[in-house]
């Protein structure tokens, strides 16, 4: 076994701990550097708890917290009954933020294959939550489009999407081979002019979790966004859930007098969106 490493490569991270680094942060530090130098390659199983504390020069609870940290990053994981091994690598993907991009255009510009895992498509009445994010009366029936977007084979995303009932013109099944959700609003007659996105870093909980086959405590990327057409009218809601080590995201920004552009900002919403947006 791999894991067997009688120490080789493994330093006694104790030495090089300073006073304001916690100690857990430094193993953390450590057992990537001994992935990433090689003494434990993708698939292969770590030495038994005790004797790594030991290696390490660590106690058995500091050398918990540490591997727990890496679960939830997902450069490890645990196999109930067996051990700890470590994880393949996410694929990563680089996208503008500039650009309102499908999520397929997304993977896809990173030369992955793009793919749909599961589909879940659901109609149902707004609530309080998401009537003002549609600006949409309360019980207005919204279609609920929820998927597990795959790169290269693997889940990468969870992405739920909430068009109006009335928008559809088909079923929506479609969607289940992959296809684009903006794709199939434009064979509808709905055009997507711009959207506004919010960025929220969270934890994924126990059903984005399960979805996406990370621990329930990683904290994934939440974006909550609304999509426009040319007269400002909101056409679609959509929150998605991204795994933080697959996405990289890049966003343009200019310089320039900070209130000059709080004052064009706003009239700009003010010319289409009024209040809603600022609201949300």
């Amino acid at each position: 076994m791999l894991g067997n490493t009688d120490n080789k490569g493994a330093g006694s991270v104790p030495e090089r701990v300073g006073s304001e680094w916690p100690l857990y942060a430094a193993v953390y530090d450590e057992i990537l550097r001994l992935i990433s130098e090689g003494v434990y390659p993708v698939g292969s199983q770590l030495v038994a708890e005790p004797e790594f504390a030991k290696q390490l020069g660590v106690s058995r609870v500091v050398l918990r917290e540490a591997i727990r940290a890496l679960e939830v990053d997902g450069i490890l994981i645990k196999r109930a009954g067996i051990g700890t091994f470590v994880n393949e690598p996410y694929p990563v993907i680089e996208s503008s933020l500039t650009t309102n991009y499908g999520m397929t255009e997304i993977i896809e510009s990173a030369e992955l294959e793009a793919g749909t895992s599961s589909i879940a498509i659901t109609d149902q009445m707004l609530d309080a939550k998401y009537a003002p994010r549609l600006d949409q009366p309360l019980g207005t029936w919204v279609r609920k489009i929820e998927r597990v977007r795959t790169a290269a084979g693997r889940p990468v995303a969870l992405t739920v999407d909430y068009v109006p009932v009335a928008t559809c013109r088909t079923s929506c099944k479609e969607l289940a081979e992959g296809g684009s959700l903006y794709d199939l609003l434009e064979s509808w007659g709905v055009s997507v002019k711009c959207g506004y996105a919010r960025l929220i870093p969270t934890k994924a909980g126990h059903h984005v979790g399960k979805a996406l086959r990370i621990s329930a405590e990683s904290i994934v990327l939440l974006i909550e966004q609304v999509d426009c057409d040319a007269d400002g009218r909101v056409v679609m809601f959509s929150e998605e859930y991204h795994i933080r080590t697959a996405f990289r995201f890049l966003v343009r920004r200019v310089r320039g007098n900070l209130e000059k552009v709080q004052t064009s900002f706003g009239g700009a919403l003010a010319e289409t969106d009024g209040d809603y947006l600022r609201n949300w």
